[in-house]
């Protein structure tokens, strides 16, 4: 009986250890690490701080989903809304930290694929918001 509380125990411990994570979590997550893919070797990226500082602008997209399907808007009106999102983020700005510098830095620094990559995930967390996801 014991061999079969030890299995239930450490069944239970594994699972509990999977913290589920909300959209705007995933996606601000999923964003920071694609991204240092892109980034020098020789930097530290710090990614917990990294995906805190993008966490409000995703929370707001993931509110903005939500307010809109509780305005009555259709799935067709959330698809073109997604769309503007991809759309829209050659034109975002992001802010940078270097040796505890922060400043902004203009679209120039930031690659084709970082662009595409946060213009899909804010669009995919802007339909998690309208789905309820």
């Amino acid at each position: 009986m014991t061999r079969y509380g030890v299995i239930v125990v450490a069944v239970a411990a594994v699972l509990a250890g999977c913290v589920t994570r909300t959209s705007p979590e995933i996606h601000a997550r999923h964003y920071v690490l694609q991204g240092m893919e892109s980034h020098d070797a020789n930097l530290r990226v710090d990614t917990t701080g990294s995906i805190a500082a993008f966490m409000p602008a995703f929370t707001s997209v993931y509110n903005q989903g939500k307010a809109d399907k509780a305005q009555g808007r259709d799935a067709a009106w959330a698809e073109r809304q997604a769309k503007a999102y991809r759309d829209n983020a050659c034109g975002i700005q992001t802010a940078s930290e270097f040796a505890n510098h922060r400043g902004q830095f203009s679209d120039d620094n930031t690659s084709p694929r970082e662009k595409r990559m946060l213009g899909d995930d804010l669009a995919q967390t802007y339909l998690d918001g309208f789905h309820g996801r």
